[in-house]
């Protein structure tokens, strides 16, 4: 079952949330946060995710079909909302983003791998190329 969170997150479902992330490979080193131009891996620092849940950011998540989004950027007042994508499988990421657009109503931005093959689902739901640079895309979806 594919739930929405902000805010403060029981201890149980902070436990359900980190077992989730240690089970979803990263393939593509793309579910960080940047915190003083650090990179932090969520999957091996979960009380950053929580903290910006509690401070504004969105997490949609499933951890049966295990797959999270992570939209962060309402935490810190930044123009720029950024999604992250976690899942194991196409098919858990087309839901994800389902729910997001259904939503969420923000203009969103996502930075992905120019091979990472989540680009065309992308697509389908309304992100459009916008720049590159190296290894990475940005892509843009309008409210």
């Amino acid at each position: 079952m594919i739930k929405i969170k902000n805010g403060k997150l029981s201890k149980k479902e902070e436990l359900t949330i980190s077992q989730t992330l240690k089970l979803i490979p990263d393939f593509y080193g793309e579910f960080y946060d940047t915190k003083s131009n650090l990179r932090l891996y969520l999957s091996d620092n979960p009380e950053v995710l929580f903290q910006g849940l509690t401070k504004g950011n969105y997490l949609i998540y499933d951890t049966e079909e295990k797959g999270m989004i992570l939209i962060t950027g309402f935490a810190d007042k930044f123009q720029r909302k950024y999604v992250k994508i976690l899942a194991d499988n196409n098919a858990i990421i087309y839901k994800l983003l389902l729910m997001m657009v259904l939503h969420i109503k923000e203009k969103l931005f996502i930075k992905v791998n120019k091979h990472n093959p989540v680009i065309e689902i992308l697509r389908e739901f309304g992100f459009v190329f916008q720049a590159g640079r190296g290894k990475q895309i940005l892509m843009q979806r309008s409210k």
